[in-house]
């Protein structure tokens, strides 16, 4: 698994230096101006998932999925190592950004907000429920996974809002689930039983989301 990520890093190595330079700028822009970390954390972890999305599809892209599985690797271990490589630049883009929020003049975020619990939890699993269900999405198109979860999503907006009209503002609490369910979770197991609960609630998102992505990897012919 080692080796595949280090072959990972090498081939992708420009493509990785250029988004791993101006997706923390980015947000930390972004995030700075906001006065809530609640927004800056939902859209921040669909950037930091879509940054390791897109090196694989790189390698679909130009067709160097079947050269890796030339060399003494599985199908599965493949997976598993783009989970892990994946998750490392997640946690690295996610701690950049998230300095550069701080550090940007003029910003109205402070440490405290930033690195709150509940922030923390909070993009932890939003990161992980959009690389969970994007993930198999490029498995199985590719690039093209993106653009299927984007009209999916456009298909939900247009619904939510047609909903907003229909029975007024209580609908558009759904968007608010994600933050309210970190929310009722530090209530009400605290600190360490919250923290402990949502890592083993995405570990397990994750562990499906492997599970149905090697399933669609088997069947694809290269």
């Amino acid at each position: 698994m080692l080796k595949q990520i280090f072959k990972d890093l090498l081939f992708h190595r420009r493509f990785l230096l250029a988004f791993g330079l101006l997706c923390p700028v980015y947000m930390g822009f972004f995030g700075s101006r906001l006065s809530t970390p609640t927004v800056a954390a939902i859209i921040g972890a669909f950037l930091y998932a879509l940054v390791p999305l897109m090196v694989f599809s790189r390698e679909d892209k130009f067709k160097a999925v079947g050269f890796s599985l030339s060399l003494p690797t599985t199908r599965r271990e493949m997976l598993r190592s783009h989970y892990v490589l994946s998750w490392a630049l997640m946690a690295a883009l996610y701690l950049a950004a998230s300095l550069m929020m701080i550090v940007m003049p003029g910003g109205k975020l402070g440490p405290a907000k930033v690195f709150s619990l509940q922030t923390i939890l909070l993009t932890l699993a939003a990161m992980a429920l959009i690389f969970a269900v994007l993930m198999p999405l490029f498995v199985r198109f590719g690039m093209a996974g993106l653009m299927v979860f984007l009209v999916v999503m456009q298909v939900l907006g247009v619904v939510f809002m047609l909903l907003r009209m229909a029975v007024g503002r209580s609908a558009i609490s759904a968007v608010k689930a994600l933050p309210r369910f970190v929310a009722a979770v530090l209530a009400a197991l605290g600190p360490t039983g919250a923290t402990a609960a949502v890592l083993v609630l995405l570990l397990a998102i994750n562990v499906i989301s492997l599970g149905i992505s090697a399933r669609l990897f088997a069947r694809k012919e290269f």
